[in-house]
């Protein structure tokens, strides 16, 4: 038996999702798959396509709101001593609430997540083999540079954290004694540092 997919608006009945959604665009003007988001800023409340949230349930109407969002939340800050040199380090108060540690630079963080403090270390040092930058790369334009989880955008990433975002295995590498199939495509998903902790912590699974 065929289900049926009423219009909204004038409840003429249709086989597909798709059906529907084609009809209402061009009968009422209007898509059905957009959904109402109110702006982050300025509470304005606008139609639109789920693709447009970019960061969790974060959304602008326009790029002077999230100016003006982003320069209120740089503007306020807290003393923070540094978890990898314990320097002293002011960081805008946002950071604070999305990450549970603080770096005063990314040699910082990279000595950190060298150590075996980092949800990377699991035994000591892992080999990622020959084909393991190109294929980050390739898993980085595949996943259009957004983690797959929060879909925060490489450059969201780099402006909160000072780096790159981040690709992971599914399967652990260290479980392959053919590095190049553990490095394979389907084997790797691209993460924020924040989504991978909780991956690699198993708060989130994939």
């Amino acid at each position: 038996m065929k289900e049926n997919y009423p219009c909204p608006t004038c409840d003429k009945q249709f086989d597909s999702k798709v059906g529907v959604s084609g009809h209402h665009v061009r009968m009422h003007g209007e898509s059905i798959a957009k959904e109402e988001k109110q702006c982050s800023n300025c509470d304005s409340i606008e139609k639109i396509y789920p693709s447009r949230r970019k960061s969790g349930d974060r959304f602008f109407c326009s790029q002077s709101c999230k100016s003006e969002k982003l320069s209120e939340e740089y503007s306020e800050s807290k003393l923070v001593r540094c978890e990898s040199c314990d320097e002293h380090i002011e960081v805008p108060q946002y950071r604070l609430e999305r990450s549970e540690r603080t770096f005063c630079s990314v040699d910082c963080h990279n000595d950190w997540q060298a150590g075996e403090n980092s949800y990377h270390w699991k035994g000591g040092d892992v080999k990622y083999g020959e084909s393991w930058p190109r294929q980050r790369e390739k898993a980085l334009k595949r996943d259009f540079k957004q983690c797959r989880l929060c879909r925060k955008t490489q450059r969201e990433h780099i402006e909160e954290t000072g780096r790159e975002l981040e690709v992971h295995h599914k399967t652990a590498i260290r479980n392959f004694d053919d590095k190049e199939y553990g490095n394979r495509l389907q084997n790797l998903i691209t993460l924020c540092s924040s989504c991978h902790m909780e991956v690699e912590g198993n708060e989130v699974k994939l």
